[in-house]
């Protein structure tokens, strides 16, 4: 019995590393393919670190290694953060989510008079994003504060009427760090230390700021695996509550740990935070408070992602499978969201959709046209509805195209799912590319035009 037993528990263990040995197989492919200078990496499986490692260079020119200490820029995972803070002071009774911005910031616009913090938690607003105004090229070093994020959006038309849509919105992020300053006397920074990075032991994590001395920080980079160029590291004012954070994979571990143990908030604030909220017209939206939300065949998913200009990372957490993934990377947009699902596969095949029977070839096929013109950088704009045009979505798809070209040629395209038919029909696609593989949630009007389009990872 006893040989039995230790013959049990030493193939669980060779299962364990097979796991480890194609998790190092397909990071290493991947970043060779795509120039990643250096990742690092974890999973944890129903609470245990399964794989925890680094791979490739924090610094090139240093030729210093990429380890799980390695300290990154995290882009808009900072948003969970800026949700954590926000919901705790809702639980305290000092924060409301269907209060009026205004309530607490009576000096932003009379126009914003409808726009809740629940609207801002969940990129409902219809405010402007501040980076849509101006690139976040143009912003990343400057130390900007809130008010002047409001002088750049405040004279401008909302984009819809809160609650109306979802529309991926930097500057509500923005506005709940003012609020979370607003009502506690603290500042941002301040209240992340003490009320979430010191509680969890997250010594590595704080605000970005360029100048600082910052122990094992990675160099950032742009570029592809033919030449990379050093990229300036954000400013902790640029981003602030919508995406400045430095952290590192160890650091990130704990946070996995404190959401796993819902240490900081109501058992019910939880439940809230990880269900996506609803538009006016009872349809989802997609996002939680800080989270996308969204459901991997039949599986619930909450994750983010974030980028910098030098940057890139991404945590998923596969709920009713006990699985986190997190993938941090010094390469401005990096594959890392389709890596991070590709190592969640190994670990979950049950997360592998299948294609399923294409029942409208004509609707694929000019889905298939509009990704290869993006795959090659090209952008038409008659192809999108008036609707799409006027809310800014088209530019904000221009804005992505340098990133888009980085995916290479088309390879396939593969349906997934229709859902809305006949009212509203929206095809889901994954798509493949020579570089890396995305899913795309396209939608046509009775016209043939683009009437919605989401991009997210494969």
């Amino acid at each position: 019995m006893r040989t039995r037993v230790v013959a049990v528990v030493l193939l669980a263990a060779l299962a364990v590393q097979s796991f480890a040995d194609r998790v190092d197989d397909l990071v290493r492919a991947e970043m060779k393919k795509s120039g990643i200078p250096g990742l690092s990496l974890a999973v944890v499986q129903k609470g245990k670190v399964v794989k925890k490692a680094g791979y490739g260079f924090a610094s090139l020119e240093l030729e210093a290694k990429a380890t799980p200490q390695t300290v990154y820029e995290i882009g808009s995972v900072t948003k969970q953060f800026t949700a954590m803070l926000t919901l705790m002071l809702v639980d305290e009774g000092k924060v409301k989510l269907d209060e009026s911005v205004r309530t607490y910031l009576p000096d932003t616009p009379e126009a914003w008079q409808g726009v809740t913090v629940r609207h801002l938690l969940t990129h409902t607003s219809g405010i402007k994003s501040y980076t849509s105004v101006s690139g976040l090229a143009v912003l990343s070093n400057r130390q900007l504060e809130t008010s002047d994020v409001v002088v750049m959006v405040k004279d401008l038309p909302m984009d819809f009427q809160p609650g109306e849509r979802f529309l991926y919105n930097n500057t509500g992020y923005y506005l709940l760090g003012a609020i979370v300053e607003k009502v506690t006397g603290e500042t941002y920074w301040d209240l992340l230390r003490q009320r979430v990075f010191e509680p969890l032991g997250m010594a590595s994590s704080r605000s970005s700021e360029p100048g600082a001395v910052i122990r094992y920080r990675a160099r950032g980079y742009l570029g592809t695996a033919a030449r990379h160029t050093n990229a300036n590291p954000i400013s902790s004012g640029a981003g602030w509550a919508a995406g400045s954070i430095l952290s590192s994979i160890e650091d990130m571990i704990k946070w996995d740990a404190s959401l796993r143990a819902r240490k900081f908030l109501k058992p019910e604030t939880y439940t809230l935070m990880w269900t996506a909220d609803r538009l006016n017209s009872g349809a989802s939206a997609g996002y939680g408070f800080g989270w996308m939300i969204e459901s991997v065949n039949g599986r619930k998913l909450v994750h983010h992602g974030g980028n910098t200009l030098s940057q890139s990372a991404m945590i998923e957490r596969y709920l009713d499978d006990d699985l986190t993934v997190i993938v941090l990377s010094n390469l401005s947009r990096a594959p890392v969201p389709s890596l991070t699902r590709k190592i969640a596969r190994l670990y979950a095949p049950n997360l592998i959709e299948k294609p399923i029977s294409d029942d409208k070839p004509e609707r694929t096929a000019k889905a298939k046209a509009f990704i290869e013109g993006l795959s090659r950088g090209q952008l038409d704009e008659n192809s999108f509805t008036p609707s799409m045009r006027e809310n800014n979505i088209v530019t904000l798809v221009r804005q992505q195209l340098p990133a888009m070209r980085q995916w290479g040629a088309l390879q396939r395209i593969e349906l997934l799912e229709r859902r809305g038919e006949p009212a509203n029909p929206t095809s889901r696609y994954r798509v493949v590319f020579a570089n890396d593989e995305v899913q795309m949630i396209i939608g046509f009007s009775a016209e043939g035009l683009i009437a919605g389009l989401q991009i997210r990872p494969g």
